[in-house]
């Protein structure tokens, strides 16, 4: 395990380090290293812990939050919705279209060449699954963590802005119920209800949630 540990931390910030330091963390890492059968998961072992790579703890504006990671391996890469660079507009998963076409609902003429993430997270922005693995019956053995990891960081600011979108996201918010949301039905097209997912103005509600406390907001154009 002491190999898998170090590839999973590989790259953390001290502050990082810092923050899964405590009892609690360091509890529910050795569960999931002891049950996530990490030969067989979805992302590969250096990008499961990519979000924390990208957004700092004490740079966390904006929490959003997925279920768990594309199936497809060559799409998931560590952060909620994101996909690599190399992947045509044309080819993302439905999801992450109707999160573009939210916010080019709410941001008309916004530069969108790529559906990489990855910006969005250098700017404050935590891409968080609710499940940092992918394998059939293991959602709950990341819950733990996860909703830890959401408590403490509400703890440290309570000015972040959590997004939830679908069921599975709400009910990791439940560990702060004071917190500051944006929330709204899971955008895959499996709901039924695209078009409302796509025209409830998530990506204004964020920034009006940031702006509205002395925030800068959040500049969601992808080039």
């Amino acid at each position: 395990m002491d190999a898998i540990r170090e590839q999973l931390f590989r790259g953390l910030s001290p502050s990082w380090l810092q923050f899964f330091s405590d009892t609690t963390f360091q509890n529910e890492i050795n569960y999931i290293l002891g049950t996530v059968d990490w030969h067989n998961c979805i992302p590969s072992i250096d990008k499961v812990f990519y979000a924390f790579r990208c957004t700092e703890p004490q740079d966390v504006k904006v929490v959003i939050l997925g279920q768990d990671p594309y199936p497809n391996p060559n799409n998931a890469v560590g952060l909620s919705f994101s996909v690599p660079r190399d992947i045509p507009l044309g080819s993302i998963p439905g999801s992450l279209a109707n999160v573009l076409k939210c916010l080019r609902n709410d941001y008309p003429g916004i530069r969108i060449e790529f559906a990489d993430l990855t910006k969005w997270a250098l700017s404050g922005v935590l891409l968080l699954n609710g499940s940092l693995t992918l394998k059939t019956g293991q959602y709950n053995v990341w819950t733990g963590f996860t909703t830890a990891v959401i408590r403490k960081l509400y703890t440290m600011n309570p000015k972040i802005v959590f997004v939830a979108w679908g069921n599975t996201a709400k009910d990791l918010l439940k560990e702060v119920p004071k917190c500051i949301r944006v929330e709204g039905i899971h955008p895959s097209n499996a709901t039924g209800r695209t078009n409302e997912f796509i025209n409830a103005k998530h990506f204004l509600w964020i920034n009006y949630h940031l702006q509205s406390q002395g925030l800068e907001p959040i500049d969601f154009s992808l080039y």
